[in-house]
């Protein structure tokens, strides 16, 4: 009987931590609509709003070739987080995209140029 216990509490336990590493990782380029990659674009991460965790980042602007990234930890309860990216530079249109934990390993943003006003 004990041994029996012990097994149902290592399947419970198995059950409660499955696919929790707790790291979230995300990268990508932004660039116009030629393709060309746009350097200094700001980008800031937070919590889609049906989200029950808070976070709110700036993560650094893009290098020379268009490119970010960003990684951090969460807690490993989280199923599937999504979260929103904000995409800014002066000349251009922003952008926000949700993008959730499974999204793939590279997110492309075509930022057009902002129309005249």
């Amino acid at each position: 009987m004990r041994s029996l216990c012990r097994i149902g509490f290592a399947i419970l336990c198995a059950a409660a931590f499955s696919g929790c590493d707790g790291v979230v990782q995300f990268s990508g380029t932004v660039v116009d609509p030629s393709g060309k990659p746009i350097a200094g674009v700001d980008v800031s991460i937070k919590p889609a709003p049906e989200s029950d965790y808070e976070i709110e980042r700036e993560v650094e602007p893009t290098d020379s070739d268009g490119r970010f990234g960003y990684g951090m930890t969460c807690s490993p309860y989280l199923r599937n987080p999504v979260f929103i990216f904000d995409f800014h530079k002066d000349g251009y249109d922003s952008k926000s995209l949700r993008i959730d934990s499974d999204h793939d390993d590279n997110i492309n943003v075509v930022l057009p140029p902002a129309k005249p006003k």
